[in-house]
Protein backbone atom coordinates (compact mmCIF):
# COMPACT_ATOMS: atom_id res chain seq x y z
CA UNK A 1 0.00 0.00 0.00
CA UNK A 2 2.84 2.38 0.73
CA UNK A 3 4.15 2.00 -2.81
CA UNK A 4 0.75 2.83 -4.30
CA UNK A 5 0.49 5.92 -2.10
CA UNK A 6 3.99 7.07 -3.05
CA UNK A 7 3.33 6.85 -6.78
CA UNK A 8 2.31 10.51 -7.05
CA UNK A 9 5.32 11.89 -5.18
CA UNK A 10 8.01 13.81 -7.04
CA UNK A 11 11.77 13.51 -6.73
CA UNK A 12 12.12 17.07 -5.43
CA UNK A 13 14.19 17.01 -2.23
CA UNK A 14 12.65 18.45 0.89
CA UNK A 15 14.59 20.92 3.07
CA UNK A 16 16.28 19.40 6.09
CA UNK A 17 14.08 19.58 9.19
CA UNK A 18 14.90 22.45 11.51
CA UNK A 19 17.02 24.30 8.95
CA UNK A 20 15.30 27.26 7.31
CA UNK A 21 16.00 28.08 3.68
CA UNK A 22 18.44 30.97 3.22
CA UNK A 23 16.44 34.19 3.33
CA UNK A 24 18.89 36.93 4.26
CA UNK A 25 20.44 39.67 2.13
CA UNK A 26 23.77 41.48 2.32
CA UNK A 27 24.39 44.59 0.26
CA UNK A 28 26.71 47.53 0.16
CA UNK A 29 28.88 49.68 -2.05
CA UNK A 30 32.61 49.74 -2.80
CA UNK A 31 34.54 52.94 -3.52
CA UNK A 32 38.19 53.07 -4.54
CA UNK A 33 39.83 56.47 -4.06
CA UNK A 34 36.37 58.04 -3.88
CA UNK A 35 35.06 56.50 -7.10
CA UNK A 36 32.65 53.56 -7.50
CA UNK A 37 34.52 50.29 -7.90
CA UNK A 38 32.60 48.91 -10.87
CA UNK A 39 32.69 45.41 -12.34
CA UNK A 40 34.87 43.72 -9.72
CA UNK A 41 34.27 40.30 -8.21
CA UNK A 42 33.50 40.33 -4.51
CA UNK A 43 33.68 37.10 -2.50
CA UNK A 44 31.85 36.17 0.67
CA UNK A 45 33.62 33.78 3.06
CA UNK A 46 31.62 32.04 5.80
CA UNK A 47 33.05 30.90 9.13
CA UNK A 48 32.07 29.50 12.51
CA UNK A 49 33.81 32.11 14.61
CA UNK A 50 35.66 35.39 14.10
CA UNK A 51 39.29 34.26 14.54
CA UNK A 52 38.89 31.15 12.36
CA UNK A 53 37.34 33.25 9.61
CA UNK A 54 40.04 35.94 9.74
CA UNK A 55 42.83 33.33 9.81
CA UNK A 56 41.38 31.35 6.89
CA UNK A 57 40.84 34.37 4.66
CA UNK A 58 44.29 35.78 5.50
CA UNK A 59 45.86 32.44 4.52
CA UNK A 60 43.94 32.51 1.25
CA UNK A 61 45.13 36.07 0.52
CA UNK A 62 48.76 35.24 1.43
CA UNK A 63 48.69 32.12 -0.76
CA UNK A 64 47.32 34.06 -3.69
CA UNK A 65 49.89 36.85 -3.23
CA UNK A 66 52.69 34.26 -3.30
CA UNK A 67 51.35 32.83 -6.56
CA UNK A 68 51.03 36.27 -8.15
CA UNK A 69 54.63 37.04 -7.15
CA UNK A 70 55.98 34.00 -8.99
CA UNK A 71 58.23 34.85 -11.97
CA UNK A 72 56.57 32.13 -14.06
CA UNK A 73 53.73 32.75 -16.49
CA UNK A 74 51.29 31.01 -14.11
CA UNK A 75 48.89 33.41 -12.48
CA UNK A 76 45.79 32.56 -10.44
CA UNK A 77 42.94 32.89 -12.89
CA UNK A 78 40.00 31.49 -10.96
CA UNK A 79 38.58 34.99 -10.40
CA UNK A 80 37.85 35.07 -14.15
CA UNK A 81 35.37 32.17 -13.91
CA UNK A 82 31.77 32.67 -12.79
CA UNK A 83 31.81 29.56 -10.57
CA UNK A 84 35.26 29.99 -8.99
CA UNK A 85 33.62 29.79 -5.56
CA UNK A 86 33.58 26.02 -6.01
CA UNK A 87 37.34 25.99 -6.55
CA UNK A 88 38.03 27.99 -3.39
CA UNK A 89 36.36 28.09 -0.02
CA UNK A 90 33.88 30.88 -0.72
CA UNK A 91 30.23 30.97 0.31
CA UNK A 92 29.22 33.12 -2.68
CA UNK A 93 30.62 35.45 -5.32
CA UNK A 94 29.00 38.49 -6.95
CA UNK A 95 30.08 41.41 -9.14
CA UNK A 96 29.66 45.09 -8.42
CA UNK A 97 27.47 47.18 -10.71
CA UNK A 98 28.45 50.48 -12.39
CA UNK A 99 27.98 52.32 -9.07
CA UNK A 100 30.09 49.80 -7.12
CA UNK A 101 27.03 48.27 -5.45
CA UNK A 102 26.82 44.57 -4.61
CA UNK A 103 24.04 42.27 -3.40
CA UNK A 104 24.22 38.75 -2.01
CA UNK A 105 20.88 36.92 -1.78
CA UNK A 106 19.66 34.56 -0.48
CA UNK A 107 22.17 34.21 2.34
CA UNK A 108 22.13 31.86 5.35
CA UNK A 109 22.43 33.28 8.84
CA UNK A 110 26.04 33.26 10.00
CA UNK A 111 29.36 35.08 10.25
CA UNK A 112 30.91 36.30 6.99
CA UNK A 113 33.92 38.19 5.67
CA UNK A 114 33.94 40.13 2.42
CA UNK A 115 36.97 40.04 0.12
CA UNK A 116 37.80 41.75 -3.14
CA UNK A 117 40.90 41.29 -5.30
CA UNK A 118 42.43 44.50 -6.63
CA UNK A 119 45.35 45.11 -8.97
CA UNK A 120 47.06 47.45 -6.49
CA UNK A 121 47.29 47.26 -2.68
CA UNK A 122 44.61 49.28 -0.88
CA UNK A 123 43.51 50.00 2.68
CA UNK A 124 39.94 49.82 3.95
CA UNK A 125 38.41 52.82 5.70
CA UNK A 126 35.07 52.59 7.49
CA UNK A 127 33.25 49.40 8.45
CA UNK A 128 35.30 46.23 8.65
CA UNK A 129 34.77 43.28 6.35
CA UNK A 130 33.35 40.99 9.07
CA UNK A 131 29.56 40.74 9.08
CA UNK A 132 27.08 38.78 11.18
CA UNK A 133 23.71 38.03 9.58
CA UNK A 134 20.67 36.74 11.45
CA UNK A 135 17.93 34.56 9.92
CA UNK A 136 15.95 36.56 7.36
CA UNK A 137 17.91 39.75 8.02
CA UNK A 138 18.29 42.33 5.23
CA UNK A 139 21.55 44.20 5.94
CA UNK A 140 22.77 47.25 4.12
CA UNK A 141 26.46 47.38 5.00
CA UNK A 142 26.85 50.90 3.64
CA UNK A 143 30.03 52.19 2.03
CA UNK A 144 33.34 50.37 2.01
CA UNK A 145 35.95 53.02 1.23
CA UNK A 146 39.18 51.64 -0.17
CA UNK A 147 42.20 53.90 -0.61
CA UNK A 148 45.12 52.93 -2.85
CA UNK A 149 48.35 52.55 -0.85
CA UNK A 150 50.91 55.00 -2.25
Amino acid sequence: QWLAGAAGLTATPLPAPGRPAPSGRLRGQLLLDGRPLAGVRIALFRGRERQELVTRTNLHIAGEAALIGQPSAFKPSYYAYPDFARLCDFYAVESTDAQGRFLFEPVDAGLYRLAVRLDAPASLEGPGGLVELKVGQDRDLGLFRLVTNR
